[in-house]
């Protein structure tokens, strides 16, 4: 196994179809995006090799809704992220967020929050999708599954394209979602990853220790 020089995963050499020979070594990739951004520039990605990807911590967030300002609220307290990048189609949504969280950076530790395009999606470690639309009263889980996955169409390979490592998925229903990121976004499956049921566990944990155990918080 060795290490995709991009992307950081391991991958299997003997496995892999993509790969570059460059300065009588041969590196190998998870996906072509990789290797596309190798080719760009090898030096760059090199360095983050023999450094063992010591690099910025970027996040970036797509879709400023209630989910997604709250991501970056605990994203922000965490303090786990040096930059976090708010992106939304409404623009002073996204930055009325950002001034909110700036304002609170004297209590936290440092990063860098503003609001960026597609673009910013670049060199990020994570990118969290939040976006799409709410279900409507009376509308089935069939047919948001049918308009939510129209807009992945459309904004995921703009996020694939500046090649972010990982991309994690929270909409709904996201474990639908998930597969259409994957497939529309030409990642390998380990590069994709859905919020799958901690919403519903943590859920049924509260119910089940509340209503049948009858445990309390204890203060």
């Amino acid at each position: 196994m060795v290490k995709d020089p991009v992307c950081g995963m391991e991958v299997d050499e003997n496995q892999v179809k993509h790969q570059v020979q460059y300065m009588d070594k041969t590196y190998y990739f998870c996906a072509m995006r990789c290797k596309a951004s190798f080719e760009e520039d090898p030096e760059k990605y090199l360095k983050l090799l023999q450094a063992d990807f010591v690099q910025e911590r970027k996040v970036a967030i797509v879709g400023t809704g209630q989910v997604g300002s709250t991501f970056a609220f605990a994203l922000m307290i965490s303090g786990l992220a040096t930059s976090i990048v708010l992106i939304d189609q409404a623009t002073e949504r996204a930055e009325g967020h950002v001034m909110d969280l700036n304002h609170g950076l004297s209590f936290v530790q440092p990063s860098s929050i503003y609001v960026g395009n597609y673009s910013d999606c670049k060199d990020a470690s994570i990118v969290v999708v939040t976006a799409g639309a709410s279900q409507k009263p009376g509308e089935t889980r069939l047919d948001l599954v049918r308009r939510n996955a129209d807009i992945f169409k459309d904004i995921i390979p703009q996020i694939a394209k500046y090649n972010p490592r990982i991309l994690l998925i929270v909409s709904n229903p996201v474990d639908v979602l998930t597969y259409v990121a994957l497939k529309v976004s030409g990642y390998p499956m380990n590069r994709v990853i859905g919020s799958g049921t901690v919403l519903d566990t943590a859920r049924f944990r509260y119910l089940l220790s509340r209503h049948s155990c009858k445990l309390q918080p204890m203060f």
